[in-house]
């Protein structure tokens, strides 16, 4: 048998062995549905055949697919309305996820669409196989299978199951036969449609008896944040340091918390229990929180409004005598561009006798020589990689140079592009860097520096680029999720005497965690109180039956500014959201009551050319556009989560609405006058992630 069928095997004895546990417990299923090859387990649990035949279906169905073609099994973080139209004869859609899918074929035919998806900003996951299962590839064992499957013994399910082959509960003549367990080999597993079903049968609690959490993953999307049903997953991932028994014993008495129903008496089966009286005072505990500092920039409730406006500024900042030295144990991590300057550190720090490893962007990881190394800026893999390594050759990590920015990067005039471009390298590198610090359970405090030229404006004269900007989000929300990484970040311009000034910089503690080097020079940022007088009402660029554009949707932030202008002014409102107006009926009617005329078009925002037709709709229905918000952001779903949780395709979904979309609507609306354009953002900007 080859790895793969050994993995399926075992894997099919540990999801039958654990539900049969979880039975002996009284935690008796309601419904089973498998993922793919689960169903092998949820149908044998169903009773459709005995354990006895699910094993030798499962051989047989291993020793099979050993005879065929190796090939391949992709994630993607598309719908597979937006998948099919790009297979050829060489790919299948294998698994329909719902806002994924993985498609699967030749190896080489993966190899291109993965390439192909990488070109377009989307990172896609190999799946770990080397059979290409749920797709055409499997048309050649299924003749073969289906006669060995003639000698199996089929019965009725006993418990209701959800079948991959359609998405439905499981027909009671259907499974029965050989003809359905060859389909299920061959045809798309119809997870999303299965789930879906699911969900229809209302509240429940749903268990994960296979390795991992990718199917609770996958069905907390059905189940959505709000909603009260829970999804749990009962083994941890390998990845998770935690014992086996202590984490699903943890997930049982989640289980009960929610609502689910245990024997006692069998799960403690003959063990022997001695009462215990326990203190009649019920040790009612209070809490009694730490005081945080003031915030000396925010506004008390008393305060009048024309105190609460604050600018940004810059001011000199010299270095400060006796700074604590930097302790990076003789090794510093670079990461630099081809012609950096920054290899210029490099050769000073090796005459200072310090070990550096200079790391560049590329295709993949390679090493070069015995201290140059690259990388792929966008796979997760290879910082994780690179680690290893270090550890495996004894070098304690404490320093990180992040140089990729300086100058470094695409030159393209396309913002847009740039913006693509700088996603890996000022972004996604970042938040690798600190995950594979945490997998690889990196010891001690760690700095994390990053250096930059055009990250911001600080003299006249100075030209920042936008999409560099995008490291500033990391390097706040990094240290306050990894409290053992501290990060600083250094913008210079091309003067030599930043370079001696850079030098001494990075080797003490930070002083300031964003430093601007100007001419020798060291500028740090601050916010500068702005006295604003009460508004005028009349000297607003609002107008009786304005014409606005809103995104955002009819959220919150958009809601309220909607709320506004239909009330105040009866405006025409163009609104685009992602929803479906179907959902946003009542909210519409609300406005129209209000005064407005309502043009709702559900369009994403980020799509530029989606943009401009909406654009066009509400100039064809209302005339010239007099105003635009743009409140359109993500604060919900998968990707509004800690950096620990975050895969790459969650970069993505957060900068759709935010930088993607304020990108695609400036395009929308060029050469157009308006009276105002109204960016919505957050003080999250200043402060840093969840919850500051």
């Amino acid at each position: 048998m080859q790895a793969n069928d050994i993995a399926q095997v075992c894997t099919f004895i540990v999801e039958y062995s654990l539900v049969k546990l979880l039975m002996s417990w009284g935690i008796l299923p309601s419904a089973l549905l498998g993922y793919s090859f689960g169903e092998y387990a949820a149908a044998c649990l169903a009773g459709v055949f005995s354990l006895e035949d699910a094993l030798g279906m499962i051989c047989w169905r291993g020793e099979l697919m050993g005879r065929l073609p190796e090939g391949a099994m992709l994630s993607v973080p598309l719908a597979t309305d937006d998948v099919l139209p790009m297979l050829g004869d060489e790919l299948s859609l294998a698994i329909d996820n719902g806002a994924s899918c993985v498609v699967a074929g030749t190896t080489e035919a993966v190899s291109v669409f993965a390439a192909l998806m990488k070109e377009r900003r989307l990172f896609c996951t190999y799946i770990e196989t080397n059979r290409a299962v749920h797709s055409h590839m499997m048309a050649g064992i299924q003749k073969e299978f289906e006669s060995r499957l003639r000698r199996i013994q089929f019965h009725p399910p006993n418990i209701p199951y959800i079948s991959n082959v359609t998405g439905r509960w499981a027909d009671e003549a259907e499974v029965q036969t050989p003809s359905f367990w060859s389909r299920q080999l061959r045809e798309t597993a119809q997870f999303a449609a299965g789930a879906r079903c699911l969900l229809e049968e209302g509240d429940a609690i749903y268990l994960e008896v296979g390795p991992g959490r990718e199917c609770t993953a996958l069905m907390q999307r059905f189940i959505g944040r709000d909603s009260q049903v829970r999804s749990l997953n009962l083994l941890r991932h390998p990845q998770k340091e935690e014992d086996d028994w202590y984490y699903l014993l943890t997930k049982i008495g989640q289980f009960w918390l929610a609502g689910g129903t245990i024997d006692w008496q069998a799960y403690h089966g003959n063990e022997i229990h001695r009462r215990v009286s326990l203190p009649t005072y019920p040790f009612e505990c209070g809490n009694y929180w730490i005081q945080s500092r003031p915030n000396t920039i925010a506004p008390t409730a008393a305060s009048p409004l024309k105190n609460w406006f604050y600018i940004p500024s810059w001011k000199q900042s010299p270095m400060l005598p006796n700074r604590k030295p930097l302790d990076y144990n003789g090794f510093r991590l670079l990461f630099l561009a081809t012609g950096s300057p920054a290899s210029a550190l490099a050769d000073q720090w090796r005459r200072d006798g310090d070990l550096v490893w200079t790391v560049e962007p590329s295709d993949g990881f390679t090493r070069k020589d015995s201290t140059t190394f690259t990388l792929d800026p966008a796979e997760p893999a290879d910082y994780v990689e690179l680690l290893e390594t270090a550890q495996a050759e004894g070098v304690a990590l404490r320093h990180i140079i992040h140089a990729w920015l300086w100058p470094g990067g695409p030159e393209d005039g396309d913002l847009r592009l740039r913006v693509d471009g700088f996603l890996p390298l000022a972004f996604a590198s970042l938040v690798y860097i600190a995950q594979a610090l945490r997998k690889t359970r990196a010891r001690g405090s760690i700095q994390v520096d990053t250096i930059g030229s055009g990250l911001v404006a600080v003299l006249e004269g100075d030209s920042p680029d936008p999409a560099k900007a995008l490291v500033m989000g990391p390097l706040r929300v990094i240290p306050q999720e990894y409290p053992f990484i501290s990060c600083r970040c250094v913008d210079l311009d091309a003067g030599d005497s930043n370079r001696k000034l850079l030098k001494r910089e990075l080797a003490l503690h930070p002083q300031e965690p964003l430093i601007a080097l100007r001419s020798g020079n060291r500028f740090a940022p601050h916010y500068l109180p702005l006295e604003l007088p009460e508004p005028d009402p009349e000297a607003l660029p609002l107008k009786e039956r304005g014409v606005y554009l809103l995104t955002g949707g009819l959220g919150a932030i958009g809601g309220m500014i909607a709320e506004f202008l239909a009330r105040d002014y009866s405006a025409r409102l163009l609104v685009i959201g992602r929803s479906p107006r179907s959902e946003k009926e009542e909210r519409i009617r609300r406005l129209e009551e209000l005064g407005a005329e309502v043009l709702y078009v559900s369009a994403d925002v980020g799509d530029a050319r989606m943009l401009r037709q909406a654009v066009r709709l509400g100039e064809e229905a209302f005339g010239p556009i007099d105003g635009a918000v743009h409140a359109a952001g993500l604060v919900e779903g998968d990707s509004f989560a800690l950096l620990d949780q975050w895969q790459p395709g969650h970069m993505l979904q957060q900068f759709q609405a935010k930088v993607h979309g304020l990108l695609a609507l400036e395009e929308a609306l060029a050469h157009r006058e308006l009276a105002f354009r109204w960016l919505y953002s957050s003080i999250s900007t200043v402060l840093g992630g969840l919850g500051f």
